[in-house]
């Protein structure tokens, strides 16, 4: 696999707060090192969609499958070993943004 950084779509096992199961999720790399990838959740579940939140089109550069959304309040730092795979990259034009919204949510 190669070097994983900002803004790969990540495969990786996500942690649910209710479960102590894990389920296969895509997730946007906020940060990485060689054990901790932090990274937001990605879903395709359109109504429930933030201010904050990232709406992305399905293209092949950053693999989706379906229109989706990036839930910036949905951070979490998973050990690297949980990254089955890179399905693809968001834009330069979708890092500004995500930086802008985290700026704002994170109140920075």
């Amino acid at each position: 696999m190669r070097r994983i950084q900002k803004g790969n779509i990540i495969l990786a096992h996500f942690p649910f707060l209710d479960e102590p199961q894990t389920k296969l999720r895509p997730c946007l790399v906020l940060i990485s090192n060689q054990k901790t990838t932090t990274t937001a959740l990605i879903t395709s579940q359109i109504p429930f969609v933030e201010a904050e939140d990232i709406t992305l089109k399905p293209n092949p550069e950053n693999g989706l499958k379906l229109l989706s959304v990036i839930k910036l309040r949905k951070i979490i730092s998973l050990d690297t070993k949980s990254i089955v795979g890179i399905l693809g990259v968001v834009s330069s034009a979708e890092i500004k943004t995500l930086n802008k919204n985290l700026i704002t949510l994170l109140k920075l």
